[in-house]
């Protein structure tokens, strides 16, 4: 990517948590990832 002119700066990623109802609540995210078959390894 840096010859295409793009550079990233990546830090340790950190939890972030929300009170809800004053109950501690952890983040969490669902990912769905579409890969051709025949890069598929069973």
């Amino acid at each position: 990517m840096r010859r295409e002119g793009f550079e990233l700066a990546v830090s340790r990623p950190k939890v972030i948590f929300r009170e809800i109802d004053g109950r501690k609540q952890e983040p969490y995210e669902n990912v769905t990832l579409d890969v051709e078959e025949q890069h598929q390894v069973l």
